[in-house]
């Protein structure tokens, strides 16, 4: 791993805004390799690979953040769907004895 979790972005504070922001610096990068000196062209694709693995290094550590709180909160959820079902169910239980 290139860059350890400690120096990735922030990710309550990376908005999509940079993530677009980034993406054009890549671009940019790309846009700028030179042609005409072969010793240039490839320094130049060294630069935007490396520029590209990290926004992509970067969107998967976002992305998996995101995911885990989105797993916190359904694990959160869930415990209480599950009460109202069993209270639902015994609710139908009680009335099929009553009648």
């Amino acid at each position: 791993m290139k860059h350890p979790p400690e120096k990735l972005p922030e990710p309550w504070l990376f908005d999509s805004e940079s993530l677009l922001r980034e993406l054009d610096r890549c671009r940019e990068t790309v846009l700028q390799i030179p042609i005409t000196n072969p010793n240039a062209t490839h320094c130049g694709i060294q630069l935007a690979v490396s520029a590209i693995w990290n926004l992509s290094e970067n969107l998967r550590y976002l992305l998996a953040l995101h995911r885990q709180g989105q797993r916190q909160f359904a694990k959160k959820a869930h415990p209480a769907k599950r009460a109202q079902k069993i209270e639902a169910k015994s609710r139908e239980e009680k009335r099929a004895i009553r009648a």
